[in-house]
């Protein structure tokens, strides 16, 4: 099944792939075989080899432009974020990314202006398609109740399982994203509950 990510409009499969485990083609294929065209990774997974391998399959199943691939980089400074995608794309062998993340935000002045115009100059060179942030942090309410108010934040990879269906104020943040036309995607869904509460 498919769904549309915010107001981007982008048809995403409902299950996405996550790669931060030692990946092997046939895990990729198998993938492939059942239907999930969403893959994420990371430049910190395995040591930056699940970018590469994800990279390697796509030179030889060449079903890169039937993917939707989101990386994501740790390091949340405007200048060295930005410079870090040039690593991804090279071991991911692409020249764009779907959508690149700040990696498990919890600083939510990190949406700042700076970021901003990072993100708008990669979304002008064509390497990025959409911007956002994944967390599992502490302050993970902080920064999805930030994110609308910042006005350029396009998609949220966010902790969420039935645990947190009685944190109220993560709710409330969910709807405000929600009504801001901001992509949601639940990871972690059998973890723990959230610790804000």
């Amino acid at each position: 099944p498919m769904a549309t990510l915010g107001k981007s409009g982008q048809q995403v499969t409902v299950l996405s792939a996550g790669t931060a485990f030692n990946l092997t083609p046939i895990t990729l294929r198998a993938f492939q075989m059942e239907g999930i065209s969403y893959i994420d990774t990371a430049h910190s997974y395995n040591g930056g080899n699940s970018e590469k391998a994800v990279g390697e399959w796509f030179t030889k199943s060449g079903r890169r432009k039937d993917t939707f691939l989101v990386t994501k980089c740790t390091n949340h400074n405007p200048v060295a974020w930005t410079a870090a995608l040039s690593g991804s794309l090279e071991s991911l062998k692409t020249d764009y990314v779907d959508a690149y993340y700040l990696h498990n935000l919890g600083d939510p002045d990190r949406l700042d202006g700076d970021m901003k115009a990072a993100q708008e100059r990669l979304k002008k060179e064509g390497k990025i398609r959409l911007f956002g942030f994944s967390s599992h942090h502490d302050r993970m309410v902080d920064v999805l109740e930030r994110a609308p108010d910042a006005g350029y934040v396009d998609v949220i990879m966010f902790k969420y399982s039935f645990r947190d269906l009685s944190n109220e104020r993560l709710q409330r943040a969910i709807d405000k994203c929600h009504a801001a036309g901001i992509g949601l995607i639940a990871m972690k869904t059998q973890g723990g509950r959230s610790k804000e509460e």
